[in-house]
């Protein structure tokens, strides 16, 4: 009897072993197609940058690198929306920008100082917004906030435009600037940014080894 067990167990353990083997294969299949359709949606609906300059400092550094999501008629741009934009219209060195939006298709939108409380105020159709994501406000001189924010009289946008500028507005040149001005929605390339490292190296404004793919993203 123990001698048939055993001729049993020796049948049994090869097809057992197949079984295993087979639904390994299986999962590192599906393992594979699965990293297959993520790197074709990225190909799809994404486009990798790198920052290079201190106009969205802190909130973007030099350096950075990741994603962006290129942008379709479908897509919706909000307030406050961080933007890859189409530079060569007023950027001879640089040719695609990064910037905040601040005001959307026909709105209105202003600036002032407030002395007291030692920031700028932002106005959309005269009703105050607070920007949350500006740092440092109350460390701030009167000088020091005049250079950062500026006053902004009253400019109302059309339905196609958008009003941008830097998080670090004492080194963003954007639509304050006479040469930026508003920015038109085709010439928004991408939508928000995924920080996913850090370049190598970062020689002579080219963050290691890219492609015709990948975007330098700045503002001056």
């Amino acid at each position: 009897m123990e001698q048939e067990n055993k001729e049993e167990v020796q049948v049994v353990e090869p097809k057992k072993s197949k079984k295993v083997l087979s639904i390994v294969i299986n999962v590192f299949l599906i393992l594979a197609i699965i990293l297959l359709l993520v790197r074709i949606s990225i190909l799809i609906f994404f486009t990798n940058i790198y920052v290079t300059g201190p106009s969205m400092y802190p909130n973007l550094k030099q350096g950075e690198a990741g994603y962006t999501r290129k942008i379709f008629s479908y897509n919706s741009i909000d307030r406050f929306d961080i933007v890859v934009i189409d530079a060569e219209r007023f950027s001879i060195e640089d040719s695609h920008w990064v910037k905040r939006v601040i005001a959307l298709p026909g709105e209105t939108i202003s600036y002032e100082i407030d002395e007291q409380n030692h920031k700028g105020v932002l106005k959309i159709n005269g009703k105050v917004i607070e920007e949350d994501f500006i740092k440092g406000y109350d460390k701030l001189s009167k000088n020091d906030i005049t250079y950062l924010t500026g006053t902004i009289s009253e400019r109302k946008l059309a339905d196609d435009e958008y009003f941008v500028m830097g998080d670090n507005r004492g080194r963003s040149s954007d639509s304050r600037n006479p040469r930026v001005g508003h920015i038109n929605k085709k010439e928004i390339l991408g939508l928000g940014i995924i920080i996913t490292g850090e370049c190598s190296s970062l020689e002579n404004g080219t963050c290691g080894p890219i492609d015709h793919n990948t975007f330098r993203i700045e503002g001056w």
